[in-house]
Parts: C-alpha cells; structure tokens; sequence
C-alpha cells in the first residue's frame, strides 16, 4: 500500500505577502489605467489653452498692426529695448535695427522736441512720473517729417524707478498737417481783417450760441479770454435805441429766409460809441428750417463821423441807422 503524502500548509507570513503582492499588482494597474486617462487629458488641455492664448496674442497684434500704433518695451534694469514693427516702420527703420538701442530711436526726433520729452521721460526711468503724453515730429529717413503722438506708461511703486516702461507712438500726420492748413487759413484771414476792418461771425440758433472772429472782438473792446458771446448779450451791445432793430432783422430773416444788413451803433465797456455795419445771411437746414446765421462785420465810425464833419443834418444822420432787406 501507497503512503498518501499530504502537501505541506504554506505558512501564514508567506501568505501574506503573497496576498500583499498581488493587491499591490491590481491597484498599479488601476493607477496606471488612470494616469494614462490623465496623460491622454492633459495635451489636449494645454494646446487648447495654448491654442486660446496664441488666437488672443494674434489678435492683439492684428490690431495694434490695423491702428497704426507702434508700440515699445523698455526694461530699466536690464536695458532690454523692444520695439514692434509698426513703431519702427514709422520711423522708417527695422525693428532689429533699433533693438536694445533707444538712442537710435531718439535721434530721430526734432531736437526741440527732444529737448522737451528728456525731463519727463527722466523722471520716468527715476519713478518720479507714471504717465506722460506728448506730441513729436519724427524726421523721416526720406527728409519728411511725420507727427505722432505718445504715450508713455510706467510700473512704478512709490518712488521706486520702474521694472518697465511702455510706450505707445501713433502717426497723426494727416491729421496734423489739416490743422496745420486751417491753422494757417485762419491767420489769413486775420491778417485779411485786419487790412479790410471786416471781421466774421456766426449765430448758432440751436443753442443760441455766436461765434466772432478776432477782430469783433476788437471792434467791441473786449478780449476773447474775458467774453464770450451770446445772442442776449451781443445785442446788449447795441445802442439802447437801436436794440429792437437789431432784433427784428433776425426775426425777419429767419422768417422769410432773406439776407439782411443794417448800420446802427455799439456801446463799448468803457461807454465809446462806434458806428458798425452788418450783414447777416441765413443758412437753412435739410428740413428747410434756419439753422444759422452767417454774416460780416465792419467798423464804420470813421466814415460816420466824416458824414457828421460834413455838415449833414440830423434827420440825414439818422437815416443812416437803418435796417436793409435784400
């Protein structure tokens, strides 16, 4: 007869660890199935943040690059100077040209400029001034001249010099050289006046408003700094007489859209009596209401005072203060 052998018992300690091992298997191949759901999430994550944050830059830069506004960095500790395209095409350079060179930039403004943004943009890189706009002429490689305004911003923290400096540059030119034109036009016309004695005005009749140029201002006796006028008060400053004339006149005209002119008197502040001539025209509106008033204005004492010299009687001198309809 056979001896039945019976398999030894594993010990318990041996058991455990096995038991161990095999729990410590299943949970890596829980962790790992997981990490690799993670792994799979995170790229596509970050390119769509990357993705967002690329379309926001490009963005930002089509926009800068459709206004016309250049645009400049300039790190105060490490002298880090950069520029975008725009800015240096405007002073007709390349941007690696003037790369970490602000010199290079600044060289191309007017000296009288120059002279005038070197303070404050001191007092920028000392922390002493966080905001700064100005307008410059920029001398164009070309010969030309271009205006630009600028902007200059700063980081500064309660008098401590800046980490950084930003500043923004857009071309004016077009419209700076418009004013320049009207600027120009205008003292023509001032000169004009001057050499005629005729001088301009304008009657707001929305807002009652009236607009004189330089030389009524003189005819008057009064300085633009100190008056301005109005319909009530420019005709207080006519003659007490000749106040209801004035008024009718305007009346008249804004109803039958007709150009008037009248020669009556104006009271100066300091109570002379000058003797004017004026002529108004009005301007009528799409709707076909009277919109404003255009009209001219002229001293006439002198010529007044030689009728008078002259011998002429009263009942002719008072004829001479009249209203005319055309």
């Amino acid at each position: 007869m056979f001896t039945k052998i019976r398999p030894k018992k594993t010990p318990k300690a041996v058991k455990l660890c096995i038991d161990l091992f095999t729990a410590a298997k299943k949970l890596h191949a829980i962790v790992n199935h997981n990490l690799k759901l993670v792994w799979s999430f995170i790229p596509a994550v970050f390119f769509d943040a990357l993705r967002t944050q690329t379309s926001r830059h490009e963005r930002l830069r089509l926009a800068i690059a459709r206004s016309g506004i250049g645009v400049f960095f300039w790190e105060a500790k490490s002298g880090r100077f950069e520029v975008s395209e725009e800015l240096a095409s405007l002073f007709g350079r390349e941007a690696e040209t003037i790369r970490n060179e602000p010199k290079q930039l600044l060289a191309h403004l007017h000296a009288d400029d120059l002279d005038r943004i070197k303070e404050p943009l001191g007092q920028l890189r000392r922390g002493e001034l966080k905001d700064h706009n100005d307008e410059v002429r920029i001398r164009h490689p070309d010969g030309t001249i271009r205006w630009a305004t600028v902007r200059l911003l700063s980081e500064a923290k309660s008098g401590q010099p800046p980490a950084l400096i930003v500043g923004t540059v857009m071309d004016i030119t077009p419209t700076k050289r418009t004013q320049l034109a009207l600027e120009k036009q205008k003292r023509q016309l001032e000169l004009l006046e001057a050499i005629s004695g005729i001088g301009r005005w304008v009657l707001d009749l929305q807002t009652s408003e009236i607009t004189w140029s330089r030389f009524i201002y003189e005819i008057h006796g009064v300085k633009p700094s100190e008056y301005r006028p109005d319909l009530v008060s420019a005709v207080d400053f006519y003659h007490p007489d000749d106040r209801e004339r004035v008024q009718e006149a305007l009346n008249r005209s804004i109803a039958d859209l007709k150009p008037f002119a009248f020669r009556l008197r104006i009271v100066r502040p300091d109570g002379t009596i000058r003797t004017v001539l004026s002529k108004g025209e009005p301007q009528v509106g799409a709707g076909g209401e009277v919109t404003a008033i255009f009209g001219v204005f002229q001293d006439v004492t002198a010529e007044a005072q030689i009728v008078e010299s002259a011998g002429a009687d009263d009942q002719s001198a008072n004829s001479s203060n009249k209203v005319i309809y055309t």
